[in-house]
């Protein structure tokens, strides 16, 4: 189940629909340390995007994550 707006490739997966409640899951878990959060975070985003490999969506989530700490 793709969440993605209808566009297609890496570029615009931060229009996902899944993007607030990937960085949500993070926020909410970092309590728990970082390796939790961000599991936490790929749990989501695996919900979402269940044909991703693990490395792309790993990548993603951390992507999601630093940019997120960047603003």
């Amino acid at each position: 189940m793709s969440c993605n707006t209808g566009k297609l490739g890496a570029d615009e997966l931060d229009d996902c629909k899944c993007h607030a409640a990937v960085l949500t899951a993070y926020e909410g878990m970092k309590h728990c340390g970082p390796e939790t959060a961000i599991e936490a975070a790929l749990r989501v985003y695996k919900f979402h995007h269940p044909e991703d490999a693990f490395e792309i969506a790993s990548m993603h989530v951390q992507r999601w994550i630093a940019a997120d700490h960047i603003h």
